[in-house]
């Protein structure tokens, strides 16, 4: 049975003591570098629906994800906000928009990296350099500049992570790459 889309995603940026942020390489469509991030899944028969709080979900996730121990969540999210984005899920009945609830969290966290090699193809930890470019190489791929092929072999950072990068400042695209990022987010790539 499929699993139902929740329509909330919790995302956790977690930085190590060098100012470095993880991300992982998505084993799963949509393709690309992101954040540690899952459904919430709190109000439904999902993966945490034993868990109470999103800062639950945000540090299960961690854990899942990459084998790392969260050691200080931020007490409020970063933020918060509904971005259209597709979903490998199904929707539930009703439900015509595809798109998410993301709640964003920052922490730090101990242990070794131990990324999950069912949702993961590797992780690791890149400076804010190395994630504008990343985001950089998304831009070249939502306006048509690379292919799929080379997209495939060398993704840059997941569309919805380039949208809450801008936002929280962590990268920075110019406001004509955004529209191509948003239609980006919604398509399975």
């Amino acid at each position: 049975m499929p699993k139902m889309c929740d329509q909330r995603t919790v995302g956790v940026l977690v930085t190590n003591e060098r100012g470095q942020t993880l991300l992982i390489r998505r084993g799963t469509a949509p393709s690309g570098f992101a954040p540690v991030a899952g459904h919430a899944d709190l109000d439904t028969a999902g993966d945490h629906s034993a868990l109470a709080t999103l800062a639950d979900v945000a540090t299960a996730e961690v854990s899942e994800e990459v084998g790392l121990d969260v050691t200080t969540l931020s007490a409020t999210s970063v933020t918060e906000r509904w971005i259209p984005t597709w979903c490998r899920r199904t929707r539930p009945a009703g439900v015509t928009e595809s798109g998410h609830f993301w709640t964003v969290y920052t922490a730090t966290a101990t242990g070794s990296l131990r990324p999950d090699p069912r949702e993961t193809q590797g992780a690791g930890w890149y400076t804010k350099a190395e994630m504008q470019r990343l985001a950089a190489r998304t831009a070249a791929f939502a306006i048509g500049r690379l292919s799929v092929r080379e997209w495939e072999q060398h993704p840059g950072l997941e569309p919805v992570w380039c949208l809450l990068g801008c936002e929280l400042r962590i990268v920075t695209l110019a406001p004509r790459f955004h529209s191509a990022i948003r239609n980006l987010a919604q398509m399975a790539t």
